[in-house]
């Protein structure tokens, strides 16, 4: 749930090459990659992308802004919009919802709208993913003074978005993504850039410097498969950290004293929210 705008771009044929869309939230991070754009686009663009272009609104409402980064998008709605956004997306009725957000960002009007099921109609009960609701880094300040806002996907073998932690090694390549070999961008990054966690219920955050640029005579980013391992391996060490705290939601508690496992944590993406600091994104699978 990372905060601050994000400009994403996406080469949808039926919009201009140049539109672009400014994202708020994590679940409007989420919201961008739709069923809509994976029926369209099976394969999205998964790599970082750096822009240096200069077209970039230079003047925000900062009423709006604030409200777009307060009002958290309804998570159940996170996979019904395309990340183009056309014109007529850009209502507050259709682009962003404004509601009463309980703990895993489901608005109250949805959740008093369900019907218990009888006894006759119960499934059992399959795994489910829900975004995780991370902390955001610096919520009221947009990484205006970055010259690159980025952003990286994590697409697994099987097309899907996404590849659960535990699929991913502590060192060499993780040769169950998709994309793993591929640069985080195409452009120059600096050396070193820190990654900032906060789980949700914990007080604390975590934060670490990592190299995103590898160490040649002629510097060039880090693979997609290099960001992911650095990911995995800074969350084994948030874990690490957090067995000395407290959680204030037992719902979010890592094991052995609540339901958080290391092994059902996915991870999705990774967001610039400051200059020089990257935020993952994860899903959390509950069974």
């Amino acid at each position: 749930m990372p905060a601050g705008l994000y400009r994403l771009r996406d080469n949808h044929p039926n919009y201009p090459q140049d539109h672009v869309a400014w994202i708020s939230t994590y679940s409007e991070l989420s919201g961008a990659l739709s069923s809509e754009t994976h029926r369209s686009h099976p394969h999205p663009q998964p790599s970082l992308r750096m822009d240096h272009s200069h077209d970039a609104p230079t003047t925000l409402d900062q009423a709006a802004a604030q409200d777009g980064i307060q009002d958290f998008r309804h998570a159940g709605n996170w996979t019904s919009r395309p990340i183009d956004v056309a014109p007529e997306y850009m209502s507050d009725a259709n682009y962003m919802s404004h509601g009463v957000f309980t703990t895993f960002g489901h608005d109250s009007s949805t959740q008093a709208g369900r019907q218990p099921q009888s006894s006759s109609s119960i499934s059992p009960p399959v795994p489910m993913q829900q975004p995780v609701p991370l902390t955001p880094y610096r919520l009221k300040q947009c990484p205006r003074g970055c010259d690159s806002l980025i952003s990286v996907w994590f697409q697994s073998l099987d097309g899907t978005l996404g590849i659960p932690l535990s699929m991913v090694p502590l060192k060499g390549t993780c040769s169950a993504l998709a994309n793993g070999l591929q640069p985080i961008c195409n452009g120059d990054v600096p050396e070193k850039a820190s990654i900032r966690m906060q789980w949700p219920g914990y007080s604390v955050s975590y934060h670490r410097q990592m190299n995103i640029r590898n160490a040649r005579r002629n510097p060039t980013p880090i693979t997609v498969s290099k960001l992911a391992i650095l990911v995995a391996s800074h969350t084994r060490l948030m874990i690490d950290q957090y067995a000395n705290y407290d959680c204030s939601d037992v719902t979010w508690q890592f094991a052995p004293r609540g339901p958080i496992h290391y092994s059902n944590i996915i991870l999705v993406g990774a967001v610039q929210v400051s200059h020089r600091s990257i935020q993952p994104i994860f899903e959390y699978l509950r069974k």
